[in-house]
This record gives structure tokens, C-alpha cells and sequence, in this order.
């Protein structure tokens, strides 16, 4: 699994997220992410490059989600993996999500 941050501005952070996010490597995400929440207003996770997406990559997504909530912070995700789409429907976890169709436009919201 890659990860990169760009920072947009003071307040936003856009994570790019490419490989496969599995038990193995979820933890290393759920770490990025939640450095990325404790210092921007805004996480843009772009999950274009992803090519597997575990259980465990979907749990913490969801945590990442729910610490942005508690914090009064936005997570916003932009999915055109089709692999992680399909993930992210069949357990109904995208419903609980912010989508954008492009990080210009998750950074626009």
C-alpha cells in the first residue's frame, strides 16, 4: 500500500491511498489518518489507485469517519475504485460516507 498527503491550505489535507488495504496494512492507514484529522478541518481520502479492499481497510475508514464526526471534522472520500466500491456497497458502509467525484470538488464541498 502507497500513501501520500498533500496539504490544501491550512485546513485541508488530501491522503492518496493506492494498493491494497488489508489486514497488514490497515494499521498504517488508520494511523496516517488520524494524524491527518488531529491537524486538518478537512481529509480528502482518494481511493482511486485502490486495488483491494478488506474488512479491515473498511473498519477504519469507518473509525477515521466516526473520529472526523466526534471532532467535529469532515471526511470526505473519492472513490472511482471500482474494487473499493463494490466493497463499500456490499457491506452498506457507504451510506455512512461523504463521496465526491473528484478532489477538486471534495475540497470545494
Amino acid at each position: 500500500m502507497g500513501l501520500q498527503v498533500a496539504e490544501h491550505g491550512a485546513d485541508a489535507r488530501v491522503v492518496t491511498v493506492e494498493g491494497e488495504i488489508d489486514a497488514l496494512t490497515a494499521p498504517e492507514l488508520s494511523l496516517f489518518l488520524t494524524e491527518q484529522l488531529t491537524v486538518a478541518q478537512v481529509v480528502v481520502v482518494h481511493l482511486d489507485g485502490v486495488r483491494f479492499l478488506g474488512s479491515a481497510g473498511l473498519s477504519v475508514l469507518f473509525e477515521a469517519n466516526e473520529i472526523a464526526t466526534r471532532e467535529d471534522r469532515e471526511l470526505r472520500l473519492v472513490c472511482n475504485s471500482r474494487t473499493a466500491n463494490l466493497a463499500l456497497e456490499a457491506t452498506g458502509l457507504g451510506e455512512h460516507f461523504t463521496f465526491a467525484n473528484s478532489v477538486p470538488e471534495a475540497l470545494d464541498r
